[in-house]
């Protein structure tokens, strides 16, 4: 799943600036590290199947749609998520956040060289 999370880095829609897509893969990379990374929030079946389908909606094209699909599926997969719905990039009381890109000192760069070095990584097993 971070790969996975981390290949949106080079997905970006044209219409969402580079400081905007950052911001989303910042928050949706710490909603997976806060509850995807723990079997016991999020159990590793529903992870799978999380996974399965966010390829296929990636293949198909991506947009900001999409980190609401995430976020409502984590929350579904562990009701206790939605916790972090503070956090959701594509919420109404985020919206000047995003609108400014501020994507907590992660450029889209730093998150395109993390997926990078992950799927050479993957590749390698």
């Amino acid at each position: 799943m971070s790969t996975t999370i981390l290949s949106l880095s080079e997905q970006r829609p044209p219409e969402v600036t580079a400081d905007q897509w950052a911001f989303c893969l910042f928050w949706a990379w710490n909603l997976h590290a806060n509850y995807g990374m723990h079997p016991s929030y999020v159990p590793t079946d529903d992870l799978v199947e999380i996974e399965k389908v966010l390829r296929r909606k990636i293949d198909s094209g991506v947009d900001l749609e999409l980190f609401d699909w995430l976020w409502d599926e984590y929350i579904r997969a562990y009701p206790r998520a939605a916790n972090y719905n503070q956090w959701r990039p594509t919420a109404e009381h985020n919206r000047e956040q995003f609108e400014s890109g501020a994507h907590g000192g992660n450029p889209l760069s730093y998150w395109q060289k993390e997926y990078r070095e992950a799927a050479e990584a993957e590749a390698k097993r």
